[in-house]
């Protein structure tokens, strides 16, 4: 992580190292499309599964913009 930052949010759900491949395929049935992903990119994989945890987390029921304008009110 940065040093001149800070994290705040919900833990990420820590699938960092999959990405969207070019192809998609569609079901026999033909009402769904398959979305196809790979795990290429190696050095995320130590997220995989944990994600990242912010360094202040914030309540989903509750507006996250005020949340952080009360922490930077607070924390001048």
């Amino acid at each position: 992580m940065l040093e001149n930052c800070q994290l705040f949010g919900k833990r990420t759900n820590g699938t960092l190292a999959y990405e969207i491949k070019d192809s998609n395929y569609t079901l026999p049935c033909n009402n769904f499309i398959a979305v196809l992903t790979s795990k290429k990119h190696s050095k995320y994989l130590e997220f995989e599964s944990k994600g990242i945890k912010p360094k202040f987390e914030l309540d989903v029921e509750t507006n996250w913009i005020e949340q952080l304008k009360t922490y930077i009110e607070n924390n001048k």
